[in-house]
């Protein structure tokens, strides 16, 4: 926590953007557990909790609007610059109501529910409660700062600090494509409402409180996505996205960034170092799902055209095999089970080299045969060429005499 001269304009700028992240992180519990609650009800609501439940989501989402108007930081400018008094006032007047609709609603469903012991509701409303009134300190927190003439000379700011990521996404129909998901962010109940929501669609998840914790996590898991919270201590979402890009092996893993800092810049800082898309929080659910089916879409072409090409790498290889007589028919084993043209070519490349490794072998054969036939003629032309010397019919002349005289002798 630091603080500015008030005569800063900027300082302005700067508080409003870090009260309106404050506000809505409670903000983004009481809609995201009242969305996955309502969900329950559209299945099962036996005790007719929905239309109470409605209440609730709609006084969050008017809460939210006008956390997002009031607090909009570009709308004080050094030609429009209100009395920070009576902007402390109209904030506390507008916001008030709302969240006595939360707080009320809330009150009395926790009793409702404690009365039929709906324990998993009673859990969730609970926290609904939690952050409501987290919400209200929040609130009375701002109005008195406003209204202190000492406070206004120091106004507190942040620095880029805690505020993670876990919000879920809504119950739509699951999609067909699901993945292994991590979930950078350091606020534990926007981790829980985005697990459950992405276990409700089908996916798979690992957690991190903060950046360092998910980059030690990465190499022992073959993560298909990083949920990223921006603001996180110890390593925020921009070093992250820093560190991935630096490293080769998760340079190309999507990365969606989910923040409560919705400004321009931010969001431009985030697609400069990587991030494949931005969400400010609370998520909207049905945009976040499409967003995450995107992106996994987009994952699953990427290692399918990473993994063609190490195909071709390979019957490449095959084929500087088979001209140097190296090749090897297993070689291809797993690139021929492949349903695609790259497998049938394959298997057909398989198919020739072993006819040609056939044809290879009886020549060989051929050639050994050949060989010894020309041995042979060799050894008989020698025969022939010896009994034509004038020695060896001299040695037939003497082997006849001999002959001969043993007859002779004979007789």
């Amino acid at each position: 926590m630091r603080t500015m001269p008030i005569a800063d304009l900027d300082s302005i700028h700067s508080y409003l953007s870090h009260m309106r992240h404050e506000l809505r992180t409670p903000l983004n519990a009481i809609i995201g557990y009242g969305e996955m609650l309502l969900e329950d009800c559209a299945i099962d609501d036996p005790e007719g909790f929905a239309p109470d439940l409605n209440h609730i989501l709609n006084a969050g989402n008017r809460l939210l609007g006008l956390v997002n108007q009031i607090l909009d930081p570009a709308q004080i400018t050094a030609d429009n610059q209100p009395s920070l008094q009576a902007y402390g006032q109209q904030i506390h007047y507008q916001l008030r109501d709302p969240l006595n609709v939360v707080l009320a609603y809330a009150e009395m469903l926790l009793e409702k529910g404690q009365q039929v012991q709906y324990e998993a509701f009673v859990a969730d409303l609970g926290k609904i409660d939690t952050a409501a009134q987290r919400l209200l300190y929040l609130m009375e927190q701002m109005y008195a700062t406003t209204q202190n003439p000492l406070a206004l000379e120091n106004l507190p700011t942040a620095d880029l600090a805690p505020a993670h990521a876990q919000v879920d996404e809504p119950r739509a129909a699951q999609r067909a494509l699901t993945g292994y998901i991590l979930v950078a962010d350091d606020n534990a109940q926007n981790v829980e409402i985005l697990t459950r929501r992405l276990h409700r669609d089908g996916h798979s998840t690992l957690t991190a409180v903060n950046g360092r914790e998910l980059l030690d996590l990465l190499p022992a898991h073959s993560v298909d996505l990083i949920l990223l919270d921006i603001m996180m201590p110890e390593m925020n979402g921009y070093d992250v996205l820093l560190a991935l890009r630096q490293d080769e092996r998760w340079r190309d893993l999507p990365v969606i960034c989910l923040s409560a800092l919705d400004d321009d810049a931010s969001y431009l800082r985030a697609i400069e170092l990587g991030a494949q898309d931005f969400l400010p929080k609370p998520c909207d659910p049905l945009l976040l799902q499409a967003r995450i089916g995107a992106s996994l879409e987009i994952k699953k072409r990427r290692d399918q055209e990473v993994a063609y090409r190490q195909a071709v790498d390979v019957l490449t290889a095959a084929a500087a095999a088979c001209e140097t007589g190296t090749f090897e028919p297993h070689s291809l084993t797993q690139l021929a089970g492949r349903g695609d043209e790259l497998g049938r070519l394959a298997r057909v490349f398989q198919q020739m080299a072993a006819e040609v490794q056939a044809r290879e072998a009886r020549l060989r054969q051929e050639v050994r045969e050949l060989r010894i036939e020309i041995d042979r003629q060799k050894e008989a032309t020698s025969v022939a060429q010896i009994v034509e010397t004038e020695y060896f019919q001299q040695l037939q002349r003497q082997a006849r005499e001999l002959r001969q005289s043993f007859q002779q002798t004979g007789e």
